[in-house]
């Protein structure tokens, strides 16, 4: 047996992926509270870039 594919999740048929899309109902409160997120810039914290940098000097491959 490949030592690679006993780690990983087992692979799902389409079917069992797909599922109908849901709704979800919010007040009018929560919802602008959510767009107003959605169409804020994205800060990040000092030790969120910190981890960004070394990433990316470990990486050697994309």
């Amino acid at each position: 047996m490949d030592s690679t594919r006993e780690h990983s999740r087992p692979h799902k048929s389409p079917q069992s992926i797909s599922e109908e899309p849901q709704a979800i109902k919010l007040t009018a409160e929560d919802s602008a509270t959510f767009l107003e997120r959605l169409c804020s810039p994205v800060h990040f914290n000092d030790k969120l870039i910190a981890a960004f940098k070394e990433h990316d000097q470990r990486v050697t491959s994309k």
